[in-house]
């Protein structure tokens, strides 16, 4: 089982200030330097939030900031499970998540027969 990944974007106020792909099953959300997300604000917590990704299911939790953690304009209570599009507000903080489409893993062709040219660098391409 694969974990999911996600696109995230953050935006202080309506400037977007970074953005960012992720695919660990825990993205720490806070103050501290060490977080995936570090919000520098007096109304994020040093450890707010953390994203807990479980094979399909990704979830918000909040770890008892005194400013809590908004998902969609509705404050949660303690957490949330979290949905391609959904938003998460922290303090001034607004954090777009998305999930990342995974590429189908393409089976290789079998080797051609026949006659085969060679490219400009020198390997043959287009066999037929």
């Amino acid at each position: 089982m694969s974990t999911k990944t996600l696109a995230i974007k953050i935006f202080y106020g309506d400037q977007l200030v970074d953005s960012k792909t992720l695919d660990q099953d825990v993205i720490k959300i806070g103050k501290l330097k060490s977080s995936h997300l570090c919000l520098d604000d007096e109304a994020v917590a040093r450890m707010h939030a953390v994203i807990e990704v479980s094979g399909d299911e990704v979830r918000i939790i909040d770890l008892g900031s005194s400013t809590g953690t908004v998902l969609n304009g509705q404050r949660i209570d303690k957490n949330a499970p979290l949905g391609d599009g959904d938003v998460l507000e922290f303090g001034p903080y607004r954090v777009e998540i998305g999930f990342v489409a995974e590429a189908p893993v393409m089976a290789e062709a079998p080797a051609a027969r026949g006659r085969c040219r060679r490219a400009d660098d020198g390997r043959r391409r287009g066999c037929a």
